[in-house]
């Protein structure tokens, strides 16, 4: 039982960064978390897709054979915080771990979404990475304390 969070890009030290920190620090009372920060790709001639798939790849080899891939896509499902819960209890049962990627400025390329298990909308609006890292953390640490039946989540 196992989270990975694999981000495309280096987190900022701003004040995203740090609820991240937090609720990070939270979750990992109850469950291990690993952190994995993909570089993004660089050059001139990488724009757009090429750059995606790129670091698609990258974030792809960074993946366990048996773990459960979660792609973070405005198109994916939207639950609520009590199915997340439901669903990250059951995976984490069922699996080594349970990778969540955040793709970069260029987004996830198909062979991240077809690769992955789950494609999880956090919100319909495009949200900045940071914040999309920060509502991520939120969610996972919300929903350990669904399971555990404390009151952070009323």
């Amino acid at each position: 039982m196992r989270i990975r969070l694999l981000f495309i890009g280096k987190a900022g030290e701003g004040p995203a960064a740090a609820i991240v920190e937090d609720y990070l620090r939270r979750v990992r009372r109850t469950c291990p978390v690993e952190v994995v920060e993909i570089r993004p790709a660089t050059g001139k001639a990488l724009r757009g897709a090429d750059r995606a798939r790129r670091e698609g790849r990258a974030a792809l080899d960074a993946l366990g054979p048996r773990d459960l891939l979660v792609a973070l896509d405005a198109g994916g499902r939207a639950w609520t915080s009590e199915e997340f819960a439901r669903w990250l209890d059951r995976s984490l049962q069922s699996a080594p771990a349970v990778a969540f990627l955040v793709g970069g400025a260029e987004g996830l390329p198909p062979e991240a979404r077809s690769r992955a298990n789950t494609v999880l909308s956090l919100s319909p609006l495009t949200l900045p990475h940071e914040l999309a890292r920060a509502v991520l953390a939120e969610q996972i640490y919300r929903a350990f304390s669904i399971l555990r039946g404390t009151p952070y989540h009323r």
